[in-house]
């Protein structure tokens, strides 16, 4: 195996269950007007869940980046592991939990399956914010803007279950009738 790929293999990882926030798995968006369109997802942890495999990935991207001396890492370094509750606060869905950011661009758009690993999910109605999943990711360093840290690629989601969908997850809408004289609403 070549230092290459024996290198991404240290900074694979497949992740325990966890439930799924700010889903964008189906079409790239932009976080902000300056940057690229990307596939993401937030991924919410138990703060007693097991992410050692995580870890262990996250500080083989930084070793390879940055050397085995965590004395010489950069002191304002960003890593992927947040706490949703002093992180989040008052968002009671990270209440509790570790919240961790995936990315994929856009020409790389993860593979989307069911439970049974094989059947392709293609739609928001089957993958959504607030069920529960599991995903590939690959640990990586970046340096972008002269923020500097360890991130994780998103390569692929397998739902693991449903969930209750988080607010404004699938919002649905009845038919709009032409009239608007039906509508509810005091406009003065």
């Amino acid at each position: 195996m070549s230092d290459k790929n024996a290198s991404i293999e240290r900074r694979k990882v497949t992740t325990p269950k966890f439930r799924a926030s700010y889903v964008n798995v189906f079409a790239p968006n932009r976080m902000d007007e300056d940057s690229k369109p990307k596939f993401n997802i937030t991924m919410l942890f138990d703060e007693d869940d097991d992410l050692t495999q995580m870890k262990l990935a996250v500080q083989s991207a930084a070793e390879e980046a940055w050397g085995k001396d965590k004395a010489s890492w950069p002191k304002k370094r960003r890593m992927p592991f947040r706490s949703g509750t002093t992180d989040k606060p008052g968002n009671p869905e990270y209440e509790g939990k570790i919240f961790v950011f995936a990315s994929a661009n856009e020409d790389k758009r993860p593979s989307v399956v069911a439970r049974d690993g094989a059947t392709k999910l293609d739609s928001v109605d089957d993958f959504y914010s607030g069920c529960y999943a599991r995903a590939s990711l690959i640990a990586f360093h970046y340096k972008v803007k002269g923020n500097e840290g360890v991130s994780f690629a998103l390569r692929g989601v397998q739902k693991w279950d449903d969930g209750e969908k988080f607010a404004g997850a699938g919002e649905k809408f009845a038919a709009i009738d032409d009239d608007p004289s039906d509508l509810d609403v005091d406009l003065n």
